[in-house]
């Protein structure tokens, strides 16, 4: 099945069911894949993410508003974010990051938080839902709580806290199933902050009375009616 077109020759690329070792056209690295282009290109998750991770860090900066859905659409709107891909797994924690910070008044830790986010989501590698069963916008969603309670392994009430937020989510993502979507992902991720802040914190961030996806036409796999956001 072909899904999406390569970075390297634009052809479309393949998801295949066994991995191989592959040479990243950019760097040289050596990493096991299973997804190439028609050509046998391949371009490893740090070179393709590096462009696309600072649009993200550049538009959460600098966005002063409060609006998480306001701030992701201005983000997809980038001809640089594909229909799907690594970079969704930082728009979770990035986004609510910043409009979190922005209703605390705390802009001078926007920088830091956004970076370590950054770091975070590196780790996150491409196509994670099908290879480990654990969608890389559900994690953004833990790394969000996480970051900005401090977490660490030794912890009680905030370590089972932050797992729970993931687990809620995944079972979003779970419930309206059907082949993998970043955007719906996404909305799970950014829906999931949103009421558990308003919830737990008294922090209520605002958001459209109907959210609505924009990219039905670019998703050959959307499942359209049964979506809670076609």
């Amino acid at each position: 099945m072909q899904h999406n077109t390569c970075s390297i020759c634009g052809e479309p690329l393949l998801y295949k069911k066994e991995s191989r070792l592959c040479e990243c056209y950019h760097c040289g690295t050596n990493i096991r894949t299973s997804v190439l282009c028609v050509n046998d290109h391949f371009v490893c998750d740090e070179c393709s993410r590096r462009d696309v991770y600072e649009i993200i860090i550049q538009e959460c900066t600098k966005y002063q508003g409060i609006e998480p859905f306001e701030l992701v659409n201005r983000i997809f709107r980038s001809s640089k974010i594909k229909t799907h891909g690594a970079e969704h797994h930082l728009l979770v924690p990035c986004v609510m990051t910043s409009v979190y910070l922005n209703h605390q008044n705390r802009y001078d830790e926007k920088a830091e938080m956004l970076k370590e986010a950054k770091m975070r989501a590196l780790r996150i590698h491409d196509g994670i839902c099908a290879t480990h069963g654990t969608c890389g916008g559900a994690m953004g969603v833990g790394m969000f709580f996480s970051i900005i309670l401090g977490v660490d392994q030794l912890q009680d009430r905030n370590y089972a806290y932050i797992n729970q937020a993931t687990a809620n989510t995944l079972l979003n993502v779970a419930r309206y199933g059907g082949p993998r979507c970043c955007k719906r992902s996404t909305f799970f991720g950014i829906l999931q902050i949103r009421n558990q802040l308003a919830d737990d914190f008294n922090i209520i961030l605002p958001i459209p009375e109907k959210i609505q996806c924009s990219f039905v036409s670019q998703n050959l796999e959307c499942t359209r009616q049964e979506c809670l956001f076609y």
